[in-house]
Protein backbone atom coordinates (compact mmCIF):
# COMPACT_ATOMS: atom_id res chain seq x y z
CA UNK A 1 0.00 0.00 0.00
CA UNK A 2 1.24 3.62 -0.70
CA UNK A 3 0.41 6.35 1.12
CA UNK A 4 0.46 9.86 -0.07
CA UNK A 5 2.42 12.28 1.76
CA UNK A 6 0.81 15.21 3.30
CA UNK A 7 3.12 18.19 5.46
CA UNK A 8 0.76 19.82 7.97
CA UNK A 9 -0.35 23.03 7.02
CA UNK A 10 -1.70 23.70 10.33
CA UNK A 11 1.59 24.22 12.25
CA UNK A 12 4.30 27.46 11.85
CA UNK A 13 4.56 30.30 9.97
CA UNK A 14 2.98 30.69 6.26
CA UNK A 15 5.59 31.64 4.13
CA UNK A 16 5.43 31.34 0.33
CA UNK A 17 8.40 30.17 -1.58
CA UNK A 18 8.53 31.13 -5.56
CA UNK A 19 4.34 31.09 -5.66
CA UNK A 20 4.16 27.76 -3.53
CA UNK A 21 2.80 27.93 0.05
CA UNK A 22 5.19 26.44 2.94
CA UNK A 23 5.92 26.67 6.55
CA UNK A 24 8.79 28.03 8.85
CA UNK A 25 9.13 26.60 12.33
CA UNK A 26 11.73 28.47 14.34
CA UNK A 27 14.00 26.96 16.73
CA UNK A 28 14.38 28.18 20.67
CA UNK A 29 17.67 29.18 21.33
CA UNK A 30 19.22 29.87 17.88
CA UNK A 31 18.59 31.99 14.72
CA UNK A 32 17.62 29.01 13.04
CA UNK A 33 14.66 26.81 12.22
CA UNK A 34 12.76 24.67 9.60
CA UNK A 35 11.03 25.65 6.16
CA UNK A 36 9.59 23.57 4.04
CA UNK A 37 7.55 23.84 0.83
CA UNK A 38 6.49 21.23 -2.24
CA UNK A 39 7.36 23.01 -5.37
CA UNK A 40 6.83 20.87 -8.76
CA UNK A 41 5.29 17.98 -6.55
CA UNK A 42 8.65 17.48 -4.43
CA UNK A 43 8.47 18.37 -0.81
CA UNK A 44 11.58 20.99 0.10
CA UNK A 45 13.31 20.86 3.66
CA UNK A 46 16.08 23.44 4.56
CA UNK A 47 16.90 22.90 8.46
CA UNK A 48 19.72 25.39 9.81
CA UNK A 49 20.91 26.14 13.36
CA UNK A 50 22.69 29.00 12.01
CA UNK A 51 20.84 30.40 9.17
CA UNK A 52 18.33 33.18 10.19
CA UNK A 53 15.05 32.89 8.29
CA UNK A 54 15.17 35.40 6.29
CA UNK A 55 18.33 33.94 4.96
CA UNK A 56 16.98 30.81 4.47
CA UNK A 57 13.34 31.89 2.72
CA UNK A 58 16.57 34.01 0.54
CA UNK A 59 18.00 30.54 0.01
CA UNK A 60 15.01 29.14 -1.19
CA UNK A 61 13.90 31.38 -3.52
CA UNK A 62 16.85 30.46 -5.20
CA UNK A 63 15.87 26.77 -5.96
CA UNK A 64 14.20 26.72 -9.38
Amino acid sequence: MIEEFKPNYHIGETVIINGNEGRYISWKNSPGGLLWWIQDDTYIEIDSGTLTKGEMIKLAKTLK
